[in-house]
């Protein structure tokens, strides 16, 4: 779950009540991929809150564990959003190898879809296979 535009991280993560698990300001240089280390500057500011990589085949249930975890918060991180004119985004990244492993599984409940559209949220899915 990701929030970008223009906008003070650390106001937002006390405004909404939940630690990110990143952040960056725009125009700070990232540091995150060594070969890009330093040479991309970030465009707008952004706040994360997810859960880490794991192996998992049903990714309902990472939809569902990532809106638990938010659930304090999803209120204010909704109010947040539509108040500071950001933006809102969850992503689902999916790997496989389909030489050893059948294609995931993506199952978004009328629950999950009205919480995410109560938030204006974007849904972006990834999907990687490993040829």
């Amino acid at each position: 779950m990701s929030v970008t535009g223009n906008f003070d991280p650390d106001d937002f993560t006390a405004r909404v009540g939940l630690s990110p698990a990143r952040t960056w300001r725009r125009g700070e240089r990232s540091a995150r991929d060594p070969q890009l280390a330093g040479r991309t500057v970030h465009a707008c500011d952004h706040w994360a809150f997810g859960l880490t990589e794991r192996p998992e085949f049903d990714l309902e249930l990472l939809v569902d564990e990532l809106l638990t975890l938010a659930q304090k918060g999803l209120s204010a991180l909704g109010q947040a959003v539509a108040d500071l004119g950001l933006h809102l985004e969850v992503t689902v990244v999916v790997k496989w190898a389909p030489a050893t492993t059948a294609s995931p599984a993506l199952h978004l409940r009328g629950r999950h879809l009205a919480i995410l559209g109560s938030l204006g949220a974007k849904v972006d899915i990834d999907l990687f296979a490993d040829c």
